[in-house]
């Protein structure tokens, strides 16, 4: 029998499109048969019923008492951090040695979602319990992390002690084999919410182009490129709304309050900056605006943009992650370079005057090929095929 051990920082109820994901991927390994029991770094101190089979064990209940002294006490941020990776490696070894213990026929396999934060403590720990692990590649930890020093030290290790790597695009897995010799990389595309496939876009009515972005408030996410964009075209007389949704990047919420208020104050109605919407929400918006929106640095294959390209919305985003991969030159996709600010205000534009003098053209084969494409049991399939090697 094989067993799980899956290492994620946050969880559902925490919100966002990884916590989501996170989620299916536990349910789908659950009810395929597979032993899966979920270690979340952050989270409620309380268990949640969990009806899907798989287990859920909460760190953050684990090391409390540990972590008391450490939580009240006054120190470099690197400190605090180096702390927490030593707290979190502890406690992990205790509860997947009682994991195992539980179960001790079959193999057990350590799988980590994001490289450098949970991927490395789990890489450590596959070396101290003789343990295969295999670490999921996601977005900022390539995208970011890949770049700079201090980051890519934590990649080099978990990439060179792995079993396997998955990867959610295949830029990720060209970088890796290329820096690493390492052939053992696959690319599996996430699957969207089954939900999503209950929605299809038609052209709103109305003489007003409704922008739709869900991506939040943050730099990584490009919402200041987007914003930019925004009052461009409203300088140059284009009738644009932007409805934003989502949360504010930890460490910016001065910046992007003071965001929010000015474009406020300057656009009244036309602007509207929301917090998070449920999902069914937000495809709902997706299906009923006009342009969904996204000024991404970065991406491993985000839910966001898959569901707007399965719901049929033209998208104007960034030339990165898995729109490399599956949009090839559909006509209702724009793709500008990432951080290129009078880029993707142009294809935003050509977008906006194509929409109102109705010579846009959505691909209806390419969004054909993308519901049949972006669902759950491709993804499984994909996976399984993946764990199949560690079982023979």
């Amino acid at each position: 029998m094989l067993t799980i051990h899956l290492i994620a920082h946050r969880f559902p109820p925490a919100r966002g499109g990884l916590e989501m994901w996170t989620q299916r991927f536990a349910e789908a390994l659950s009810a395929s048969g597979v032993r899966t029991i979920v270690y979340v770094g952050t989270g409620p101190r309380s268990p949640r019923p969990n009806p899907c089979g798989y287990e859920i064990r909460y760190l953050q209940d684990e090391r409390e008492v540990s972590e008391e002294p450490i939580s009240a006490a006054i120190m470099p941020p690197e400190r605090r951090t180096a702390e927490m990776f030593r707290l979190n490696f502890l406690v992990l070894k205790r509860m997947i040695r009682q994991g195992i213990k539980q179960q001790q026929s079959g193999v057990h396999l350590l799988v980590s979602v994001f490289l450098t934060e949970e991927g490395f403590v789990a890489a450590t720990l596959a070396q101290e319990l003789g343990l295969p692990h295999l670490p999921i590649v996601v977005g900022s930890d390539f995208s970011r992390g890949f770049l700079n020093p201090q980051e890519r030290y934590a990649i080099d290790y978990v990439v060179r002690h792995a079993w396997r790597v998955v990867t959610m695009n295949d830029d990720q897995k060209v970088a890796f084999e290329r820096a690493y010799g390492f052939g053992k990389v696959t690319t599996i595309h996430p699957s969207v919410d089954a939900g999503v496939f209950e929605y299809r876009w038609s052209p709103p009515r109305g003489d007003e182009i409704v922008l739709f972005s869900d991506t939040g408030f943050s730099s990584k996410k490009g919402t200041q490129v987007l914003l930019h964009a925004f009052a461009r075209l409203r300088k140059n007389q284009l009738p644009v709304k932007l409805i934003a949704c989502g949360g504010v990047e930890k460490g910016q919420e001065a910046y992007w309050r003071q965001k929010q208020k000015e474009y406020v104050l300057r656009y009244g109605a036309a602007f509207s900056p929301l917090s998070f919407l449920e999902l069914e929400e937000v495809w709902q918006r997706i299906s009923t605006s006009h342009i969904y929106c996204s000024a991404t640095l970065g991406e491993g294959c985000s839910h966001a943009r898959t569901a707007a390209l399965c719901i049929g919305i033209p998208v104007v985003t960034t030339r990165c992650g898995e729109m490399l991969d599956v949009v090839d030159g559909a006509s209702h996709v724009r793709l500008a370079e990432p951080t290129d600010d009078e880029g993707f205000t142009a294809e935003l534009a050509r977008t906006c005057r194509e929409i109102t003098s109705g010579s846009l053209v959505v691909d209806h084969g390419a969004v054909r090929r993308w519901r049949e494409y972006f669902v759950g049991e491709r993804e499984l399939r994909q996976f399984q095929k993946v764990l199949a090697d560690i079982e023979r």
